[in-house]
């Protein structure tokens, strides 16, 4: 079974939260959240609660990991031998691609050894976009 999971920025803390895509309700109505796996306590399971995140921050994780061994999501920026490209969501192949200098890279295609993720669409650096959830980091 293929690892399903989600980030989001949070609107909070600007931290960058990843798990399970939520809709939750709150006083202002229906919004966008990210919560974490829940977690064993006491024999029993313990739900975390969601973290809200700015709707437009949200990438699923596309299945495949790049050269450093970084799950790549939906919004990442990655550098191939083309070129630089987001990865974006196509709607008519309903897989996510990079289309870099005219050639159309579908996750299928792509290597972890050609792809490296450089950033994201939504900040400048790649190091802002580091993962705190452990499950995130290279293995």
């Amino acid at each position: 079974m293929r690892e399903i999971s989600f980030r989001g920025k949070s609107l909070r803390s600007g931290i960058w939260v990843y798990g399970d895509l939520v809709h939750i309700h709150t006083k202002d109505g229906e919004a966008i959240g990210i919560k974490d796996t829940p977690y064993h306590v006491n024999d029993g399971f313990c739900n975390i609660i969601p973290t809200q995140v700015d709707p437009e921050t949200v990438g699923q994780f596309i299945g495949r990991h790049d050269n450093r061994g970084w799950k790549i999501y939906e919004g990442d920026i990655v550098r191939h031998y083309n070129g630089e490209q987001p990865v974006e969501w196509d709607s008519d192949s309903v897989s996510f691609q990079m289309n870099l200098n005219s050639n159309v890279l579908d996750q299928e295609v792509c290597y972890p050894d050609d792809i490296e993720v450089i950033g994201n669409i939504y900040e400048q650096s790649f190091a802002t976009i580091s993962p705190l959830n452990t499950s995130e980091k290279p293995q």
